[in-house]
């Protein structure tokens, strides 16, 4: 979940929208997009630590097998 967390982590902090992180995971409603931008956002401002954030995306259904788009 490290190397999923760090490519949104970079994602996020270039763009912090819905459409950047459903453009990495389309298979996300808005509302699923709009809570993962949420906790990745957490994460950065270290609000919350990495193992809470990887429980949160799985929770979204994000898993470490899914495909990356570059």
């Amino acid at each position: 979940m490290k190397k999923v967390i760090e490519t949104l982590a970079a994602a996020v902090e270039k763009s912090a929208t819905v459409d950047t992180v459903q453009t990495l995971y389309p298979q996300l409603s808005n509302k699923a997009a709009d809570i993962v931008l949420t906790d990745v956002i957490d994460y950065l401002n270290k609000e919350i630590n990495l193992d809470q954030l990887a429980m949160f995306l799985m929770n979204q259904g994000i898993q470490e097998t899914e495909k990356q788009v570059a």
